[in-house]
């Protein structure tokens, strides 16, 4: 309709596919405009896109008939920089008086820049389980929502690109736990010499601080050449873990955090985490070693990410398409070899990195 997006600033592209004429002054002054694919229209109003400043490429795909402009003025105060129309309908265009002011601009369809890759990224099921925990009927939803975002792409690809020469992944970048306990490591630490603060629970010093990856946490020792407080602090971790108090499971020098895992910085000097799912808190405010603190506008989440790989609650990577076999299973692998594989099927070869192509997935060229 009329003025029907009039200054939507936030909006980047724009995709119709069963529209016949966009109205007067529809989308104008969105500032933040770049493209426009227009499928079924056959009529523009005039100032339809006028003032979206940022606007370089309209794509037109009717193949029965010139897009009739309602003034010359469609497009004025834009950065119009190309035009694609069908290739039988780029010669109707150019000789199209509505069309004369931009005829140098009118390339066709089939010359218009194809598409390596594209990234599209949904986090909302990422907040649903942080919020209400990994089961329950938020996630479910979520879970559908993303499926017919899915499902959308996969059309769009079907009818405008080269479906059947198009790979499809799907991965996350990591599972979630539920959350059983919580812990204010640094109060410990606090309690047993290695911080200290003053009346306000400002620090003053430390010789170990506990930082958190919320489900496991590194410990950072000041004095990076003093082996007595390394060895102090690696006893102490030891005799905490042999409380079942403490609910904590693993401890790893950073030797072992870098061997077993890749773990590395040279702030790690420690890594814990607990043996059932915990978080992990730096505050140093509160008396409370298990209660649970927040900084003022947090919010309590029930379930979240940060442990060991070898837990059971990882993500996914799914794979179809024409490079990919059909009913391979890989139970269990490293999210480092997701990189190498992807760039397989792109016709790269990642050498000198981490990580290993899983051939047994992909197809011989």
């Amino acid at each position: 309709g009329v003025c029907a997006f009039l200054s939507c600033t936030k909006l980047t592209s724009v995709s119709i596919p069963a529209v016949q004429t966009i109205s007067r002054s529809a989308f104008s002054s969105c500032t933040a405009l770049t493209s426009i694919d227009l499928h079924g229209v056959t009529s523009i109003a005039a100032m339809a896109f006028y003032s979206c400043t940022k606007l370089q490429t309209v794509i037109l795909r009717n193949a029965s008939q010139v897009c009739t402009l309602g003034d010359t003025n469609v497009f004025d105060s834009t950065a119009l920089a190309q035009v694609f129309v069908p290739a039988a309908m780029v010669d109707a265009y150019k000789a199209d008086s509505r069309w004369s002011k931009h005829a140098s601009l009118i390339l066709a369809i089939e010359d218009y820049p194809d598409i390596d890759v594209m990234l599209v990224k949904m986090c909302d099921l990422d907040t649903v389980k942080h919020c209400e925990g990994i089961s329950n009927d938020e996630v479910k939803k979520q879970l559908r929502k993303h499926d017919e975002q899915f499902g959308l792409l996969l059309e769009a690809v079907r009818r405008f690109w080269d479906f059947d020469e198009t790979n499809f992944v799907i991965l996350g970048d990591h599972g979630q736990s539920d959350i059983e306990k919580n812990i204010n490591f640094n109060l410990l630490l606090k309690e047993n010499g290695f911080i200290t603060t003053d009346e306000n629970n400002h620090m003053i010093d430390y010789k170990a601080y506990c930082h958190s990856a919320s489900m496991s946490a590194w410990i950072d020792l000041k004095d990076k050449n003093d082996e007595e407080l390394r060895k102090e602090v690696y006893e102490f971790l030891l005799k905490i873990k042999e409380d079942p108090r403490y609910n904590i499971g693993y401890v790893f020098t950073k030797e072992e955090a870098k061997e077993k895992y890749g773990l590395y910085n040279e702030h790690i000097d420690f890594v814990i985490e607990g043996l059932r799912p915990m978080s992990f808190d730096s505050t140093l405010s509160g008396n409370d070693l298990f209660e649970k603190y927040l900084k003022p506008g947090w919010h309590h989440t029930l379930a979240s990410h940060g442990y060991l790989p070898e837990r059971d609650e990882t993500t996914t990577f799914i794979a179809c398409g024409k490079d990919v076999k059909e009913g391979i299973i890989i139970e269990r692998s490293t999210m480092l070899n997701e990189a190498c594989t992807m760039a397989k099927m792109l016709g790269i070869d990642m050498e000198g990195t981490q990580g290993e192509v899983w051939s047994d997935l992909l197809r011989e060229k």
